[in-house]
């Protein structure tokens, strides 16, 4: 009655005030209003409606008459019901709408109205305050429409206050769309302004670079009568305006999309605007402890990062200990694994006192507090359900989509080369999955609220060819906090050194020096990988390991990314049914055709000798098992190590055409140096072999026996004090040690000396004691240890890509072994049979499992600062003087 009294009146062009708020308005008088504030002649310059049960799209009249009056500044909609529809031509009013004053408390808008609502903001100049008080929009709302008022580009003069009272900030919707997570599939209706919102955010976000429209499934739009037609997303150049996009007018858009998202840039830091506004949040004396810490939740999600001097300043100069204890821990909490320099994380918990920095890292956990950008590789298994590990998965699935690029150049180098095409192998996401189901990851994985994730992760991204030399000062203050620490402590320390410093090969030979268990061994080489400025010479150090060490690091790096082209020389063992072996079979093949001289000697199939077939230039067979040693002459390793290939100069790791000489390397294996040149890191030539043969003979003995007599006496059944070929052959069999023909042949010309047919003791023995396996350290600085020992135990059992390939934890035999003895013995009739018989042996419950990160599993107990962490491998091989150790770590 009274707004048709008024419309019906000269009343209305004289109205400037209308309150009709606590009353019962009906749509029809909703739609009076909206014809109200269209009219030409009206003057109403504040109007409100607040507590007038107006529910759902009741007020879109209102809504739809903001954008074309041209009168009204202030409007108050409290305390009624505006759903999405409402929210949406509330935002496409407020870019025309001259507006000033704008409350919508307690409307029951939720974090997509508020996100909606937000692309108006974007575009608007006028509005000076907006009231979202009491609606639960939480993170990703209020996040929205602070970020909307920065985005508008107003002056510090022009701008807007948001009041965000009890919207629940602390708590992130995951319903909502979240840009900083948009893999996924979708199906959007486009008549829906929340799904067309999203597509826009789509777009806007491959237009950016930071997704991609999926290929598969090929985008269809499906009609309301049931018919389908495909559809071509176009995405906009960048610098488009969010109007100008194109999108179907209607009906079901299917599609998938993928984050690319990369590695973090200063243009992904939080801007200073939002830095003012959080300050001002922060200290605003009517924000409540819960809203404060709201705010920090919500300036710190999505796809906004920190830098230290950002947290350092927020720290010391806003949020005092006295005041704001609560503030200041939830601060470091949400920006730990957010901080565009990763490496300084650690660095924040030195900002907080004691009792801060116990709940911070309780909170945390060890998975996220060992977490550093700058160095990547290592083992992690992640409960998806907790945030601090949720954010470590986001973080790798970035680095995964950063080494895309490096991993298609690898691709596309190995793609045109003999031997076949490569198999597919996973170089970075390894051996994961999820909730104990195998897992593959892809640009458009959904990465799940819930559920636990287990992967072996590797950063291909080696150190700059600019990179400085590592300091040896600095190394050996490394080595100062290894006294008295146990291994564990070792291992966060090794690790955090890690995040800012790179190493040399000869300095991690040294660090393996103060591990004494398997699983720490390993897990300081698996640090290492991507740390090492001469690289070049990692495949060396591999040498140092045990035969069940070196299996563990093959299956965590991957045999892909250990074979090293620039160092290829060495002897192998591959078992041509698992990829990895394959590819690097593949690779010898190619080399040997492609580089001068006689590079593959002693070469072997199923334990026969083998010369490589022309068949072999096409395709590598996928089955049996494949020896050889890999040779190069002096010509070709000077050509190589200046190029990185013989006959080619794109290299995948070259600079400019050359290996960059920052990642050669000098290291060469200790017990080889005599037939190495200075400057050089392998040998040239084939008499290196013979020695190398010997040496990992003798290591397989030292797995059943540790001297000579003791040796000697097992092998000697009989008791005659002599062994002849037979003898020795049968007795080494018998104790589960396999010697190839070759192998054996050599064996006994070097033990029968004298050349009578029969080895006594003291040849044996004489053998035996040449044969020194411990290797005295060079002592190039007073810094290189730290332990009174000076003798580093070697019992590895190769060089470069060494026996890696087929043995198992525990002193078990190798697959190669089990293999050869099955065919020998009758067993298996097929190749395949016998190698599947081998491996389902190794993967019964007492083979060794891959060992644990001690850094990337979380902590079963955190009641310490820095709680104490476990690993084990089941079955794990026992170092001598280690028993009642197990393989903690």
């Amino acid at each position: 009655g009274i707004l048709e009294a008024i419309e019906g009146s000269r009343v209305l062009q004289h109205l400037v005030t209308l309150d009709i708020s606590q009353n019962e308005m009906a749509r029809q008088g909703v739609e009076k209003l909206g014809s109200m504030l269209t009219t030409r002649n009206c003057a109403m310059e504040s109007l409100d409606v607040s507590w007038n049960q107006i529910r759902l799209d009741a007020a879109l009249p209102i809504c739809e008459a903001l954008g074309l009056n041209k009168t009204l500044r202030r409007l108050k909609l409290d305390w009624n019901g505006l759903d999405e529809n409402c929210c949406s031509k509330m935002a496409d009013a407020l870019r025309t709408s001259p507006l000033h004053h704008l409350s919508m408390a307690y409307v029951h808008m939720l974090g997509p109205g508020a996100m909606l609502l937000s692309t108006g903001l974007r575009k608007n100049q006028t509005l000076k305050t907006i009231r979202v008080d009491g609606n639960n929009i939480k993170q990703m709302g209020a996040r929205s429409l602070m970020q909307a008022s920065l985005q508008s580009g107003r002056t510090e003069e022009n701008k807007l206050e948001i009041s965000t009272m009890n919207c629940n900030l602390a708590t992130l919707d995951t319903s909502t769309f979240n840009k900083s997570e948009p893999s996924g599939e979708y199906s959007l209706d486009m008549e829906v302004p929340r799904e067309r919102m999203t597509f826009n955010e789509l777009l806007t976000l491959a237009m950016l670079g930071k997704g991609k429209f999926m290929l598969y499934p090929e985008p269809v739009v499906t009609f309301t009568d049931g018919s389908t037609k495909k559809y071509t997303i176009v995405v906009p150049e960048k610098g488009t305006d969010d109007e100008d996009f194109w999108r179907p007018d209607g009906g079901i858009l299917s599609f998938a999309f993928g984050s690319t998202r990369a590695e973090t840039t200063i243009n992904d830091v939080i801007s200073v605007d939002e830095i003012a506004l959080l300050k001002e949040t922060l200290v605003d004396p009517e924000k409540r402890e819960r809203e404060r810490v709201g705010a920090i939740k919500a300036f710190c999600e999505g796809d906004t990062f920190m830098t230290f001097a950002i947290v350092h300043s927020l720290l010391s100069e806003t949020l005092n200990e006295t005041d704001h204890p609560t503030e200041r821990v939830e601060l470091v909490r949400q920006c730990f694994n957010r901080l565009l320099d990763s490496e300084r994380a650690p660095d924040l918990l030195l900002l907080l006192n004691t009792s801060e920095r116990i709940q911070v890292v309780k909170y945390l956990g060890m998975v996220a507090t060992s977490f550093t950008k700058s160095n990547t590789t290592g083992h992690y298994r992640l409960e998806l359900s907790k945030k601090p590990q949720r954010d470590i998965c986001l973080r790798l699935c970035e680095v995964q989509n950063a080494q895309t690029e490096l991993t298609n150049s690898i691709d596309a180098y190995y793609s045109d080369r003999m031997g076949g095409l490569r198999p597919v192998t996973e170089r970075t996401w390894r051996n994961a999955t999820l909730d104990n189901k195998p897992h593959t990851f892809s640009y458009d994985w959904i990465v799940p609220q819930y559920g636990f994730l287990e992967l072996d992760f590797v950063q291909l991204k080696k150190p700059s060819h600019d990179a400085a030399e590592p300091d040896e000062q600095v190394f050996h203050e490394l080595l100062k906090s290894f006294q008295d620490a146990p291994s564990t402590e070792r291992l966060r320390h090794l690790r955090s050194w890690s995040a800012r410093h790179l190493f040399l090969c000869r300095q991690v030979e040294i660090l393996l020096e103060h591990f004494d268990t398997s699983v720490n061994r390993v897990e300081a080489m698996v640090i290492a990988f991507a740390r090492t400025r001469d690289w070049h010479g990692y495949s060396n150090l591999i040498a140092l390991l045990t035969v069940a060490e070196e299996e563990q690091l093959h299956k965590r790096i991957g045999t892909t990314n250990l074979f090293d082209e620039v160092n290829a020389v060495g002897y192998y063992e591959l078992d041509l049914t698992i990829a990895d072996h394959r590819f690097v079979a593949q690779e010898l093949v190619h080399l040997s055709l492609d580089e001068p001289g006689d590079n593959a000697i002693d070469t072997q199939y199923n334990g026969i000798d083998f010369m490589i077939p022309t068949s072999w230039v096409k395709e590598v067979p996928n089955r049996g098992l494949f020896t050889t040693y890999y040779c190069r002459e002096k010509e070709c390793l000077e050509r190589i190590e200046e190029q990185g290939a013989w006959g080619h100069a794109d290299y995948p790791f070259n600079v400019q055409g050359k290996l960059p000489p920052a990642h050669r390397s000098d290291y060469s294996l200790w017990y080889l140096e005599e037939f190495v040149e200075d400057g050089q890191m392998v040998p040239h030539g084939t008499a290196w072999t013979r020695k190398h043969r010997m040496r990992r003979i003798k290591i397989k003995m030292m797995e059943k026996a540790d001297s000579a007599k003791k040796m000697f006496g097992l092998l000697d059944s009989d008791g005659g004090g002599t062994l002849d070929r037979k003898e020795l052959s049968v007795g080494l069999f018998r104790l589960g040690v396999w010697l190839q023909p070759p192998e054996l042949q050599a064996l006994m010309e070097c033990l029968d000396e004298d050349g009578g047919g029969d080895i006594d003791a003291a040849e044996f023995s004489a053998w035996w004691d040449a044969m020194v396996m411990v290797k005295k350290v060079r002592k190039v600085n007073k810094w290189q240890s730290v332990r009174d020992s000076t003798d580093i135990e070697d019992a590895g059992d190769g060089m470069g890509m060494g026996s890696a390939h087929s043995s198992f934890a525990g002193g078990r035999e190798s697959n190669t072994s089990k293999l050869l003895k099955s065919m020998s013995m009758g067993g298996p009739t097929s190749l395949l049979s016998a190698l599947k018989s081998a491996n389902s042996d190794a993967s019964s419950p007492t083979a060794a499992q891959s060992p644990a990160s001690p850094f990337l599993l979380e902590a079963s107990s955190q009641d310490a600062l820095f709680p104490s962490r476990r690993a084990s491998v089941e079955g794990a091989s026992v170092q001598e003087g280690d028993e009642g150790q197990g393989a903690e770590g």
